[in-house]
């Protein structure tokens, strides 16, 4: 009988199902602990507003109007001397 042999999409599928299960384990217990509840909100206030600030900074950016420059000439102006 030949062997069967999982993908390696299927075999990462299968362990990313049991990260994300893990995870929510993990996220389960941490939720209870108000001490990390509580800087994780911090942290996220942080965040956030380090999001505003370039949200900000981008929408400054979108609305410069773009600069046009003038075609130079490639001919250089001699002055006479005299």
């Amino acid at each position: 009988m030949p062997e069967v042999t999982m993908t390696d999409k299927a075999r990462e599928k299968k362990w990313d199902d049991v990260r994300i299960l893990a995870n929510a384990q993990e996220i389960g217990k941490s939720q209870k602990d108000k001490g990390r509840l509580t800087r994780a909100a911090k942290r996220a206030t942080v965040m956030a507003n380090d999001v505003a600030k370039q949200a900000t900074n981008l929408r400054k950016v979108a609305r410069k109007k773009p600069v046009v420059r003038k075609k130079t000439t490639t001919k250089r102006a001699v002055r006479k001397r005299g």
